[in-house]
């Protein structure tokens, strides 16, 4: 009897199955015999990307790659010269012809494992100008009043559009001024992860993205809009905006530019620093300097910016994301933002410090100067198996200007003129290596400069007095505060069963100056009005993260965290060594949603300020000063969340539960008179805060009503001494109650409605002060045709007994199968003129009169191309 020996290699192959440069998840691939028996198959992940290993005795076989809605693809792969292949598809959409009917698959939410695809059109009332208003309206999706997107209770990572990454973390700007009608489709990326590699390792990510997919007609075309509007009022109106956008396949661009003086501001839009310790990821390290005089102006934050705020604003961004390569792709962006402003307002503090308490007035009128410009350019590099490269490179520069002249107790003539620029470079690079199929080596090597400087001119005759100087001088306090660090911190990341594990070693070194002077221009000052101060550190941390999963539902992750810093505080020498432990239990189950519980304790370095041993001014009545270094900040953290996200049935429940106790915090020690305040910080034992928030969305189908009711729990109390000579508990209170809905009625008449309660206490000693604001708003649209939309906003305030009404209104006319639209705005119809804000801050209590926008008329059209 013969003997045959038959030679079985191992054989590789893996690459990506995209549709238009963008990744399908959840599509098959299958490895094929000649006579398609299936030998092998996988499933690809949420960027598209696939591998499969497995025997084969034969050289030459097929790959057949498929995804419901899309064309099938089959290739042919021969293995006759290596064991490993890289094979991309790139599927076509498949449609079917029936009678010249075109049938595609419709439903207004699919979900695909990790994926949820949600058909916007199915959620939209029809008064959506912006995609951020669409993004409003969608389950699972949540748009904070800041512009900040969350999906599935978590801030986004990344807002990608049809795939790709064009503003990184300034996403607002495409989302509050791309058109809403380009948008088709939203999807929700669960378990995203942006670096290739390690969600080949991983495999598993905390993080969420959105993926913005746009209407078909707009790919592989030039498309956008004009917007040109004006109108009258009290004074002229405008608004000029132009938005241009091309989708293709290996570059897409947008440019958005925008001019107004409606109250939107520009520089709203732009991020600030971004600080992100990844247990399982890239981190995002961006330290940045302070500067110390009051440059912002007051303004209103229970109104929409029409309602309060003057400004004339311009705004312009570029961006791009192209592939250079098919492993090499570009992103770049440049954006301009102005923000020329002016508020008035009549401002009256009381400081509740004992039997008799200290009251002071304020008329207020402000003017500032805003820019901010920066740009930005991202390289990603991945040679499809076992490396990528990732760079960064930011470059800002924010100019400003602040002025505001104020009468003091109706009666002293104030002057603060603020003039500064603040300058800053952040470079972030990213090498990561995969060593095994389960394990990596992420290579973090980050850099960062950032310099403020800014004159601050004081015109005031108590502030003269008091520093015994004439009554005409004028004070300059000078401020050249810089930072410069440089850092590197290898990470070795390795996955075997059940365990998870990621080793690092941070080392970083920085130098941070402060050189503060207050400066009279006829006569010398103490010394004790100039700070100048050099920190010096070289730190490093020593990091290791331990995750076991016990099943799919249960896991446990453990972080220890070791920093070990030598300081050098001007010539005094310091050596700082802290462990900052971490510990998280994470339950997760389809009907009962997934459970956090987390335990951690923080030992941080305090900012520079506190180290400031003279006093400085941080407004014309503001003395503060710090003590030097005194030791590290200490707190502990117990924090529990819930969330059951159920997009098919737009039900969601999110609570949030913290309580933190501080062992060591700086608090204040103040001193409070009629003309000053001097506060020293000082590095004693702290206080406690709870904190609760839970958040309620129901869909009840039979009455086509979406409702949603939110609370808002805070409790604070810490020790303060307000001149006393011990230190006593100041307590805080802040309760928010909010229940609100939206129709999607099937006749033309549909609402938005809502009601809030927000209540407001603070206690010390034998002092309490309270404070209700009580909130309604209504807002009905009117289809009144296929061509006319009618909306009318009302708001509805009621302070301390004190009643006021906005009442906004708006006709939008969209002829059928024309590109032009028009739209007609009155705001403030009842010509409100101003509104009283009461705040409680602490032992403070603020009452606000702030001047609103009068009543105007805008006309705009707008054409879409």
């Amino acid at each position: 009897m013969p003997f045959y020996l038959f030679s079985y290699s191992q054989n590789k192959v893996s690459g990506y199955v995209k549709v238009n440069d963008a990744g399908i998840e959840g599509g098959s691939v299958k490895v094929l015999t000649s006579e398609n028996n299936i030998l092998h198959y996988t499933y690809t992940e949420k960027n598209g990307f696939y591998q499969i290993t497995f025997n084969a005795n034969v050289k030459e076989l097929k790959l057949s790659a498929s995804s419901l809605g899309y064309k099938n693809e089959i290739k042919t792969i021969n293995f006759a010269s290596e064991d490993e292949l890289n094979v991309d598809f790139n599927l076509e959409e498949e449609t079917s012809v029936l009678n010249e009917v075109v049938l595609k698959f419709n439903q207004k939410i699919k979900i695909n494992r990790d994926t949820t695809t949600i058909a916007v059109n199915s959620y939209k009332t029809g008064t959506e100008q912006t995609i951020e208003d669409v993004l409003k309206n969608l389950p699972g999706i949540q748009v904070l009043e800041n512009g900040t997107i969350k999906a599935h209770g978590k801030p986004i990572q990344k807002l990608l559009i049809e795939g790709e990454d064009l503003l990184d973390k300034n996403y607002k700007i495409l989302t509050k001024n791309i058109d809403a009608e380009v948008l088709s489709k939203v999807q929700i990326l669960d378990n995203f992860e942006d670096n290739p590699i390690m969600k080949k390792v991983m495999q598993t990510s905390d993080k969420v993205a959105l993926n913005l997919k746009l209407d078909e007609n707009k790919k592989n075309i030039w498309f956008g809009n004009i917007n040109f509007g004006g109108g009258l009022g009290r004074d002229f109106r405008f608004q000029e905006s132009f938005t241009l956008g091309l989708l293709k396949k290996k570059i897409k661009l947008f440019y958005l530019g925008d001019f107004n003086n409606l109250g939107n501001k520009a520089t709203d839009q732009i991020e600030g620093n971004q600080n992100s310790n990844e247990l399982f990821g890239e981190d995002r390290i961006e330290h940045t300097t302070q500067n110390f005089y009051t440059n912002e102006i007051r303004e209103n934050n229970s109104f929409s910016n029409s309602q309060s705020t003057f400004n004339k604003a311009f705004f312009n961004s570029l961006s791009l994301n192209t592939k250079i390569q098919n492993r090499l792709k570009i992103r770049a962006t440049a954006y301009f933002a102005n923000d020329i402003q002016k508020q008035n307002n009549f401002k009256n503090t009381q400081y509740n410090i004992g039997e008799n308490p200290i009251e002071i007035s304020e008329n207020n009128y402000e003017r500032s100067r805003k820019t901010l410009s920066s740009g930005e350019v991202e390289l990603k590099y991945f040679n499809g198996k076992n490396s990528y490269l990732r760079n960064l490179l930011i470059v800002k520069t924010n100019p400003y200007r602040f002025r505001n002249h104020l009468r003091y107790n109706n009666s002293k003539e104030i002057g603060q003129s603020v003039r500064g620029e603040q300058k800053t470079i952040f470079n972030h690079f990213n090498y990561t290596q995969k060593l095994t199929n389960n394990t990596l080596l992420n290579t973090y090597l980050y850099y960062g400069y950032d310099n403020v400087k800014q004159r601050s001119t004081i015109s005031s005759e108590l502030l003269n007095n008091y520093l015994d100087l004439s009554s005409s001088d004028t004070l300059q306090q000078t401020e050249n505060n810089t930072i410069n660090y440089i850092g590197l911190k290898p990470t070795l990341i390795y996955k075997t069963g059940k365990i998870e594990n990621a080793f690092a070693v941070n080392f970083e070194h920085s130098k941070e100056t402060i050189n503060e002077n207050i400066l009279s221009r006829s006569a010398t000052l103490e010394d004790s009005l100039i700070n100048d101060l050099v920190w010096r550190q070289n730190a490093v941390i020593i990091e290791n993260n331990f995750r076991y999963r016990f099943n799919s539902k249960i896991s446990l992750t453990a972080n220890l965290n070791y920093l070990i810093s030598r300081s050098k505080i001007n010539s005094d020498k310091e050596t700082i060594k802290a462990l900052r432990p971490k510990a998280i239990l994470n339950y997760k189950t389809d009907k009962i949603g997934k459970f956090i519980l987390s335990y951690s304790i923080n030992n941080e370095r305090p900012e520079i300020s506190k180290f400031l041993g003279n006093y400085f001014l941080e407004d014309y009545r503001a003395f503060s000063r710090g003590k030097g270094y005194n030791g590290l900040l200490k707190n502990q953290n117990l924090s529990f969340s819930h969330n059951l996200f159920n997009d098919l049935k737009r039900f969601s429940l999110s609570t949030t539960f913290s309580y933190t106790k501080a062992k060591k915090a700086y608090t204040s020690n103040n001193t409070i008179t009629e003309s000053f305040s001097f506060l020293n910080y000082i590095l004693r034992d702290g206080g406690e805060n709870y904190f609760f928030n839970s958040s309620l969305v129901n869909y009840f189908k039979k009455l086509k009503l979406v409702t949603e009711f939110e609370t808002d729990q805070n409790w604070n109390k810490m020790p303060v001494k307000l001149n006393t000579a011990k230190f006593n508990t100041l307590n805080n209170y802040m309760g928010k109650y909010a229940f609100s809905g939206l129709t999607y009625f099937n006749f033309p008449l549909n609402f938005d409605f809502g009601i809030s309660y927000t209540y407001s206490q603070s206690k010390y000693l034998n002092n309490t002060v309270n404070s209700e604001v009580k909130k309604a708003h209504i807002n009905l649209n009117a289809k009144l045709s296929s061509e006319l939309l009618v909306e009318l906003k009302n708001d509805f305030y009621d302070v301390e007994n004190a009643f006021y009404s906005f009442m906004n209104f708006s006709i939008n006319y969209t002829p059928n199968q024309s590109a032009l639209s028009f739209r007609l705005l009155i705001n403030n119809i009842l010509n409100e003129k101003e509104y009283k804000a009461l705040k409680i801050d602490n032992y403070t209590s603020n009452t606000t009169i702030y001047n609103l926008v009068p009543r105007y008329f805008l006309i705009s059209g707008k054409y879409r191309f």
